[in-house]
């Protein structure tokens, strides 16, 4: 399976960097490699507008212990007044936390101007540890504006060769809104850049320009061409590889690579028309919203042009939560991030889901099996009217078509029952609709509960065709259908091992595809999903006859895994018979599976698809520590938008890294304990 994710790192604002002319800045290296360059006659710097610009002269200044150093900076206009009370208003601080640097330090009185602009301040260090670290000068002026120098590296330790430092800079690259420091991976040798802008109009990788601290420094280069700091543009829609050569003659290359929009998912536009936030804008569950959509792809995934669709709420209990899950309708049928064509979409919000995970870990585990389609989809940030709202995961929606339950569709103008595909779900929350239903004649705990409650059985609901296009005739096959496999299987199979093969052949056989439904149970029960015994989202689809499994149910699609999986702890919240202990399977009594695992057969077929199927179960761990660590830098930004106020998968106190590590470590307790429990069979 394509990896759905990428991986970035955490966006912090570096300085306000104000350069004169290239020449000032560190120009890639000098000829003589020496790495001070002088600063440039006034009549060579561009006459400044509106900025006022602060020039350091060096890129490396070396302050070692018990000595003093003078730091020469230049300020553009000459007329900028940075006196104050008690001396010049100046300054030397971190480049990235703008906090005063603690090893080295100076008496405001040893700050001299030299004229023009220039000025010199006398540097002391006590400091006996080695330190290196990235500075800027910083000077306020009398009018109370702040302004910093280009970086340079401060240290006690001798010259190393070797480039330290490279930003993107608004001043050189105005389209951006801040500017943007590269992160250093020592391991990887690489710098990595994260442009976090979620505007409509994202940043142009192939036209940026680079500024970066090159130390002991013969030449820098890009595919052969020399670079210049703060001058050369480079594409950086690729990763690039720079070679730095010191003045000895070693060579280095270091990854270069940039990351844009945001947290580097996809981002997505919804526009209402209205200034309305997410929560109070989208209510309704049968009444279509029109809308606009766009989508900024990222590197790997093409976007899409602002498209007219219509929305609406989805979801029962997720349905009362702030993060809003929407349904997407196009008239036409559209192919988003890559996936194929269909007009239905939909929205997921996660919203009770710590690791935003278990919806798309559930689907892997899905497509590790014999069933032949699960929702595919991207991780992307969503922008609704304007706000940004957090993650979601874009997903095809549970729909009949080639490309998702590829069963027969309906001919048009055929009303007849044999002719059609069909699709049935099986959920506590048919009794609150008006579409066509039947009552299960299985009992469930859950029906058992409602039903002492005076309230409706669980049911099953016919979703292809729809409540608007099923005929009585079609909607009595596939009620009977179904109705006849329930009484056989309820009502005929037995325990007897020597009747097990005949049974299996007359009553499993002749209404199921066996297969599909033990992959389907083991998909449940290594997720933890309760579902199977208080069903929700249960899912069965049907082929006509000579089509898909010849006209047999067959189990799936899997949907809705986003709470009360992946934990033992919800298990003894009252979901489970008091005999279920944790190192046991929780669902072989489940709705059908009470009936079917009667059958001798039935359980050999299940511990023999569970061979076959362990090994690839025991990818999910990692699928799922992968696609945490990319989303780790969304995952900062979308529950700062929204907390964690549920606690139904007992992870909410969690960090984002350990509730992730804890889902992970949940998945390989259970494989182990579902293997000792199937081995038993």
């Amino acid at each position: 399976m394509k990896r759905l994710f990428n991986v970035t790192f955490s966006l912090q604002k570096l300085w306000v960097l104000m350069f004169a002319a290239s020449a000032f800045v560190i120009a890639g290296c000098s000829s003589g490699g020496d790495d001070v360059t002088s600063i440039p006659d006034e009549s060579e710097k561009p006459k400044p507008q509106d900025k006022t610009q602060v020039i350091v002269d060096v890129s490396t200044l070396e302050v070692p212990e018990g000595k003093t150093v003078d730091l020469r900076f230049k300020i553009v206009p000459s007329t900028v007044d940075i006196s104050s009370a008690d001396g010049l208003n100046v300054r030397i601080v971190d480049a990235s936390t703008k906090q005063d640097i603690k090893q080295v330090s100076f008496d405001k009185g040893d700050i001299i101007l030299e004229g023009a602009g220039r000025y010199t301040v006398t540097l002391s260090s006590t400091i006996t540890e080695e330190y290196r670290t990235t500075a800027c000068v910083m000077v306020t002026s009398t009018e109370n504006k702040t302004y910093l120098s280009n970086p340079f590296v401060l240290r006690n330790t001798p010259m190393v060769s070797e480039i330290s430092s490279i930003v993107f800079t608004r001043e050189k690259n105005p389209e951006l809104a801040d500017d943007i420091e590269f992160f250093f991976d020592e391991e990887a040798n690489s710098f990595h850049a994260r442009i976090k802008q979620i505007a409509p109009n994202t940043v142009d990788h192939s036209k940026l320009i680079a500024t970066f601290i090159a130390e002991g420094c013969k030449s820098v280069t890009v595919n052969g061409v020399e670079q210049k700091s703060g001058v050369t543009v480079n594409d950086f829609t690729q990763p690039l590889k720079y070679v730095f050569t010191s003045v000895k003659g070693e060579v280095i290359e270091y990854d270069v690579s940039v990351t844009n929009y945001f947290t580097s998912l996809p981002v997505v536009y919804v526009d209402t028309g209205t200034d309305a936030y997410i929560s109070v804008d989208i209510t309704s569950k049968t009444e279509w919203k029109n809308a606009k959509i766009s989508i900024t792809g990222n590197d790997e995934l093409d976007g899409l042009e602002e498209t007219e669709l219509q929305i609406r709420a989805r979801g029962n209990t997720t349905l009362g939560w702030p993060k809003k899950a929407f349904n997407m309708k196009f008239e036409k049928q559209q192919k988003i991030l890559g996936m194929k064509k269909h007009k239905r979409w939909v929205m997921i919000a996660n919203y009770c889901d710590a690791t935003m995970l278990r919806n798309v870990t559930a689907y892997y585990a899905s497509s590790l099996t014999s069933l032949k389609w699960a929702p595919r989809g991207h991780f992307v940030e969503l922008v609704y009217n304007g706000d940004y709202v957090g993650t979601y995961w874009l997903c095809e929606h549970v729909r009949v078509d080639k490309n998702r339950v590829a069963i027969t569709e309906t001919p048009l103008n055929d009303t007849s029952a044999e002719n059609t595909g069909y699709l049935v779900e099986y959920d506590f929350h048919g009794g609150k609709t008006s579409k066509p239903y039947w009552t299960s004649y299985i009992n469930t705990q859950q029906q058992t509960d409602w039903n002492n409650r005076g309230n409706s059985s669980v049911r099953y609901v016919t979703k292809y065709p729809d409540e608007n296009d099923v005929s009585d005739a079609q909607y009595n096959y596939i009620k009977k259908w179904v109705r006849d496999w329930e009484v056989a299987i309820r009502d005929r199979l037995t325990t007897n091992p020597d009747t097990a093969e005949q049974e299996y052949k007359d009553i499993i056989e002749k209404y199921i595809e066996p297969v599909s439904f033990i992959d389907y149970w083991l998909i449940y029960e290594v997720c933890l999903n309760h579902e199977l015994r208080n069903p929700g989202s249960v899912f069965i689809h049907k082929d006509v006859e000579g089509g898909v499994a010849d006209g047999k149910l067959i189990a799936g699609p899997v949907w809705d895994f986003d709470y009360g999986t992946f934990n033992f702890e919800y298990t003894d919240g009252g979901w489970y018979p008091e005999h279920v202990k944790r190192y046991e399977l929780y669902l072989e009594d489940g709705i059908w599976y009470a009936h079917l695992f009667k059958n001798a057969k039935m359980k050999a077929l299940a511990k023999e698809r569970w061979a076959i199927l362990k090994p690839k179960f025991e990818t999910m761990p990692g699928f799922i520590r992968e696609n945490g660590e990319y989303l780790k830098e969304s995952a900062k930004e979308n529950f700062a938008v929204w907390p964690m106020t549920t606690g139904l998968n007992y992870d909410e106190k969690l960090s984002y890294k350990d509730a992730v590590e804890k889902m992970a470590g949940v998945v390989e307790e259970r494989i182990k304990n579902m293997d000792t429990a199937i081995q038993k069979w």
